[in-house]
This record gives C-alpha cells, structure tokens and sequence, in this order.
C-alpha cells in the first residue's frame, strides 16, 4: 500500500519530471519503431520506457478501437492533453514493480536463510524510505 498510495502525489505538474522523460521515450519508441533514443530529450534508452510500451500500446489501442482517437497522432494528443492520467498510469506501473521485487526477494531469501529471515528482509525493503520512493516514480 505505501508504493501505491503516492501514484497520484503532486500532479499536475507545473515542472517537467522523470516520468515525463520516461513516457516521452515511450511514445518516441512507438512512433518510431525503434528502441534508439532519437530526441534529446530522451537522453537514454529506459529500462522503464521500454517496459510502459506494452501498457500504453493496450490503451492506445484500446481507444483506437472505441473510437477515441483516430491513429497514434490523436492518441499521442490524448496524452499530451490528459498527462496528468498518463503519468499515473506509469507510476502505479512502477509502483508495482516495486511491490513485485518485495516478493522476489523473499523469495530469493527464503531457500538461503528460511521463512522468519526472509519475511525480516522483505518487510525492510517492503518499508524502506528510499525503495518506496523510487518506485514512485
């Protein structure tokens, strides 16, 4: 709950942040079918920006079949005028991958050190400032 409870904190913007850069790239890699960063705004190829192409091709894709949008061009418009929901979608995006990497690690803790230290390890990344933080945004 606490990696989710920030995917809405602060929005809308009135600065441009990390998530604009990620979804940004996004969008570049979509339009261009490519996965080099060919503006310079996306300074670098993004594990996240490569991994938010599935979940943003579903809506975009979704919309174009109901009719929202006519084509990538309309659909990038929707993003642009309704990017506070775009950002959102990226952050619960990393919010959850944030919440998966709890359960990796338990996990990957468990068959090493048994059940009671690894639920100790998985509750302190599970709580830890920085590890929440980061999967904010």
């Amino acid at each position: 709950m606490l990696r989710l409870a920030g995917v809405r904190f602060g929005l809308p913007f009135d600065v441009m942040g990390d998530e604009f850069v990620h979804i940004y790239t996004a969008f570049t890699f979509m339009s261009e079918m490519t996965l080099r960063a060919l503006t310079p705004l996306s300074y670098v190829p993004t594990l996240f920006a490569i991994v938010t192409i599935p979940f943003f091709a579903a809506v975009g894709v979704g919309a174009m079949a109901l009719g929202v949008v006519d084509g990538l061009g309309g659909f990038k418009e929707l993003a642009i005028m309704h990017s506070t929901e775009f950002l959102s979608i990226g952050r619960a995006i990393s919010a959850l991958f944030g919440v998966a990497f709890v359960y990796i690690l338990y996990r990957l803790a468990l068959p090493i050190a048994g059940r009671g230290p690894a639920l100790l390890v998985a509750g302190l990344a599970a709580a830890d400032f920085w590890l929440v933080h980061e999967s904010n945004k």
